[in-house]
């Protein structure tokens, strides 16, 4: 039977019984109130509920959808049949083809990005994404497009569009045409396009003027990498068993998920911080006290038994073995550890997550709900500027180049509209060279014009 806050449905339809029965049957208009109040208080408390753990959302399938969104994603036909065309009358990858790489040292939260920005960018330019997956990719997830170039012969004259702190590539990422561009034939014409790196690049092709709109169009909403997440990665069939059954035993009606990474910074702020924020969020919530749990993601057992201090019962947290290695080398536990570590914070309501880690931040874009990031520890308030913590906008991940492309905050121009008449008289008098001395200001230009900017910046240092 559900629970309520302040009454039981039993208890207002006993109450409301007592009085009928004291009022005798001559009462008709009274009568008719106390149903009218016992309705009332009935949708009332009922209209409140918290969720319970049969209503939980588990993130489980590749295949989930959003009615009230319609994406261009991976799910849609003719994304499915222009892979399959490819797949079933190709043994290459040479040709109109996007490929990204991964690096095999790298933690999950910078394998997540290239899977996204592969995806959208095959969106837009009307080519198919393969992916260089390791092996403990493949091993601990399950994909809704079989990616894998498998036999097929690599190309012979692959040309790179995006890596990390490249910022030639950057500008023209902000201010061409891509597919124009890249495969105008004095450049060499149709090639493989390959995309390096860990960073979410995103926020540059949402800048520019030409696929700045049929972004908007296709993610109305502006979470891009949750909507393709939840589209396209999943665990594989035994994880996935194994964190059903945890969310469904170990969850209470609202989470809030924690995400602590102390070893990658040295100054992060104290756990006191991270579990105070975390129960204002779950006060926040309006969900009754008793309601209300923490899930415990960290990379040691020292921060995971401060929170459990701090915390209390309400805290729970998977059984992760820290000594254990995995593919990245980072500490906490192995590879199967983070992804049910990862997908245990996508199950929670909200997330609390560090400054400079991208795996919560990931985490919560596989959820979908903005999220909270705890900066730096302060060890004064002399700063006005320096903030204890900051809550996104939006359930979308960062991208750390971004801020070291533009330089500074009041870098490029403040008006566009010049920028781009310049841009177009140049481009009229086919004057490439003065496009390209100013294709950088420009880039800088748009992209700190963009709206969406300023909530993937707010990252790293």
């Amino acid at each position: 039977m559900r629970s309520l806050t302040v009454l039981s449905d039993a208890s207002i339809l006993g109450n409301a019984s007592l009085i009928l029965k004291k009022l005798g049957s001559k009462n008709f208009g009274i009568h008719l109130l106390v149903l009218a109040w016992t309705a009332m208080i009935l949708l009332m408390t009922t209209s409140s509920l918290p969720r319970h753990h049969s209503e939980r959302e588990v993130l489980e399938s590749p295949n989930s959808t959003d009615s009230e969104i319609h994406l261009q994603t991976p799910t849609n036909p003719e994304i499915h049949k222009r892979h399959e065309f490819v797949l079933q009358n190709t043994n290459t990858i040479d040709g109109p083809y996007i490929y990204a790489t991964f690096s095999p040292t790298a933690g999950l939260g910078n394998r997540f990005p290239n899977i996204v920005n592969g995806l959208v960018l095959a969106l837009l330019t009307n080519r198919t994404l393969f992916l260089d997956l390791p092996d403990v990719m493949t091993s601990v997830w399950s994909f809704g497009l079989d990616f894998r170039i498998g036999n097929r012969t690599w190309p012979t004259d692959p040309v790179r569009i995006m890596i990390d702190g490249n910022h030639g590539l950057f500008s023209v990422a902000v201010t061409e045409d891509l597919s124009e561009y890249y495969d105008d034939p004095k450049k060499g014409g149709v090639r493989t396009w390959d995309i390096s790196g860990i960073d979410y690049f995103l926020p540059f092709w949402q800048a520019n003027p030409n696929y700045r709109q049929r972004l908007e169009d296709m993610f109305p909403d502006g979470r891009v990498a949750y909507h393709v997440l939840r589209k396209t990665v999943s665990l594989n069939t035994e994880l996935q068993g194994f964190l059903s059954n945890f969310t469904a035993t170990r969850f209470r009606p609202y989470m809030v998920g924690i995400h602590v990474r102390s070893r990658k910074l040295n100054d992060i702020a104290s756990m006191r911080t991270y579990a105070m924020i975390a129960r204002e969020l779950g006060t926040a919530s309006g969900v009754a006290p008793t309601d209300v749990g923490f899930y415990l993601a960290t990379d040691n057992q020292t921060t995971k038994e401060e929170l459990k201090n701090w915390l209390g019962q309400r805290a729970t947290y998977l059984p992760v073995n820290f000594s254990n290695k995995n593919s990245a080398n980072n500490p906490g536990g192995s590879d199967e550890d983070a992804a049910l570590d990862f997908m245990s914070l996508a199950s929670c309501d909200v997330a609390v997550t560090t400054f400079a880690s991208s795996f919560g931040q990931w985490a919560a874009a596989m959820k979908g709900t903005p999220y909270v990031t705890i900066g730096l520890g302060l060890k004064d308030y002399d700063d006005p500027r320096r903030t204890t913590f900051w809550h996104s906008i939006r359930a979308e991940p960062c991208c750390f180049n971004v801020k070291g492309f533009v330089g500074n905050p009041e870098a490029g121009s403040y008006d566009i509209a010049a920028v781009e008449a310049e841009y177009r008289i140049a481009l009229a008098n086919g004057d490439l060279k003065a496009i390209d001395d100013k294709r950088k200001h420009r880039a800088v230009s748009l992209l700190l014009a963009s709206k969406s900017f300023y909530h993937h910046s707010q990252c790293h240092p």
